[in-house]
């Protein structure tokens, strides 16, 4: 599980990618890919089926990204504002 403070490190990223910052998207795969790829191909043990997952969470980070309201914040520890 990723620290809060790891988190909130993010924060600004995402919030350039809900502005439409395909950088920011790159800037998260390439800090989290590893990680995620890894941590599928354990649980899978199938390099297709890792490659597929790791795709699919970076497409829903895209995809929810965009449904961010910045009025909730993670830095208060809770979700609502």
């Amino acid at each position: 599980m990723l620290e809060q403070e790891t988190i909130l490190q993010d924060m600004p990223l995402l919030k350039q990618m809900h502005r439409g910052s395909e950088k920011a998207l790159v800037t998260l795969m390439e800090k989290y890919l590893p990680l995620i790829s890894r941590t599928s191909f354990r649980i899978l043990c199938d390099r297709s089926d890792s490659e597929a997952v790791t795709e699919k969470v970076f497409v829903q980070l895209w995809r929810d990204v965009m449904s961010y309201d910045d009025r909730f914040t993670l830095a208060e520890g809770r979700a609502c504002g």
